[in-house]
């Protein structure tokens, strides 16, 4: 499948932390906000998969939650990954999402 670079996925924040730390909880409140969208309806295990690069289907299917439509404004587009800073991929993928807020 075709494969597009990490930059190319439009994410804005990342949930991360230690187990136990709050991050479920921070993840629940912000998902009430009709101006906040998640990559998954809980923790995102996609981020930790062995993958250089990601598929193209994905990151658009992962932009398009974000996207505006209609009158309606985009929406902020997050991750919930508590342990992804325990991933030597996942920190890599991190460093290039240069947009991305971590929220620790």
């Amino acid at each position: 499948s075709e494969v597009t670079p990490w930059g190319s996925l439009s994410l804005d924040f990342a949930i991360v932390g230690m187990d136990t730390c709050g991050t479920t909880s921070l993840s629940q409140n912000l998902r009430m906000h009709p101006g906040i969208a998640f990559t998954a309806t809980d923790e995102d295990p996609r981020f930790l998969e062995p993958r250089t690069l990601p598929d193209l289907a994905w990151v658009d299917q992962l932009n398009a939650l974000a996207a505006p439509r209609g009158d309606a404004p985009g929406k902020l587009l997050g991750v919930v990954l508590p342990v992804m800073w325990r991933n030597a991929l996942a920190v890599e993928v991190l460093a290039q999402l240069t947009r991305a807020k971590l929220v620790v």
